[in-house]
């Protein structure tokens, strides 16, 4: 009876370890309250919170499909930085800690960093948060959606003063910024992989095509993902700005392949296929994405996108995690809004799909 009720309290406590309670107070709870025993040791307390952290990960593994590495995507994560930090540091962290365990290699932002641009610690939430990424050299691109910048009167400033080209200028990922990262492209090299991320925040006019279009033009053998923050609406119909993104930047570049977007509070994909040397038989398909969890509880429950490519069979696996509660799938009755595969051929071409 001993034994049982032994494992049953060492159950517990591996629970309680992974929801993040304190050593101390875990003590007291498994005796009643009596702290007068010598409590466990901290070098003990420690492996105990490794084992729990890695039984918890080998979970997480076994749920993914076979994969040679993978990127993960977040979106308007607004109301972490004004009122849950706590989801926005589990979310990084999570990331940092598992990045080569998961063989993560890239993370991407999509706007909507803070959801007041005016309020200064919402801001600093956010440049903290980040910057573990920074801290576990996790490559990141960022751009700025329209509570970034106040949409009655647009302003960069606040943004570029916490994301701008100074904070990123030096980085070897980093190409090239748009006015103070209004816009800017990563190159990122993975597997057999040379990937370009093009980002323009909130406000695409004329200039902001023609630059997307130029980088686009002068990268043509990288495979190219473009981040937006506003492109598809929450019926996955293209926006107007969507619409102008589509007709003048994917359709005229045959190396774009995907573009990613928030904004909308929905998951949707959009699979376009485009015939690039007008013969009459496709050359690639354009795979466009929202993914925007804001409107659930807490701000969206640190839900985020893993993009996790699969070299040899040619396949991109879309799956959706949250750190903060520990599952899969925001949509739970729809889970295909958020798990899905799609063929994603490697071959480094103008063309990638033909």
């Amino acid at each position: 009876m001993s034994k049982i009720i032994s494992r049953l309290r060492s159950r517990r406590m591996l629970a309680l370890l992974l929801a993040g309670v304190g050593l101390i107070t875990l003590y007291a709870m498994m005796h009643g309250g009596d702290t007068s025993a010598n409590p466990p040791s901290a070098s003990a307390a420690s492996d105990m919170q490794k084992d729990a952290q890695s039984g918890k990960l080998q979970n997480i593994k076994s749920e993914l499909p076979p994969y040679d590495y993978g990127m993960v995507w977040m979106s308007d994560t607004q109301y972490y930085s004004e009122r849950y930090p706590d989801i926005y540091s589990r979310m990084v962290n999570w990331i940092a800690d598992n990045q080569n365990e998961l063989k993560l290699r890239y993370v991407i932002h999509t706007g909507d960093v803070v959801n007041r641009d005016k309020e200064r610690r919402q801001w600093k939430i956010a440049s903290s948060s980040m910057s573990v990424l920074e801290r576990a050299a996790v490559p990141y691109g960022i751009l700025a959606g329209n509570h970034d910048v106040n949409t009655k009167k647009p302003s960069y400033k606040r943004f570029g003063r916490y994301f701008g080209e100074q904070r990123f200028g030096k980085l070897p990922f980093y190409g090239e910024s748009y006015k103070n990262n209004r816009g800017h492209y990563d190159l990122v090299e993975a597997g057999e992989q040379k990937l370009i991320f093009v980002y323009m925040g909130w406000g695409i006019g004329g200039n902001e095509l023609g630059w997307m279009d130029k980088v686009l033009k002068e990268h043509r053998d990288y495979k190219a993902i473009l981040c937006l923050h506003d492109y598809l609406g929450v019926t996955g119909e293209r926006s107007p700005v969507g619409e102008a993104v589509f007709s003048r930047i994917v359709i005229p570049n045959p190396n774009v392949m995907a573009v990613l977007c928030g904004h909308e509070h929905n998951a949707a994909l959009v699979v376009d296929e485009v015939d690039d040397n007008h013969d009459g038989i496709r050359d690639r398909s354009v795979y466009q994405m929202l993914a925007d969890y804001q409107k659930g509880p807490k701000g969206g429950s640190g839900y985020m996108r893993l993009l996790l490519f699969d070299e040899t069979r040619g396949l991109l696996h879309v799956r959706t995690f949250s750190p903060y509660t520990g599952e899969f799938n925001f949509y739970k009755n729809e889970p295909y809004k958020d798990e899905f595969t799609l063929p994603w051929p490697i071959a480094q071409s103008g063309t990638a799909n033909g």
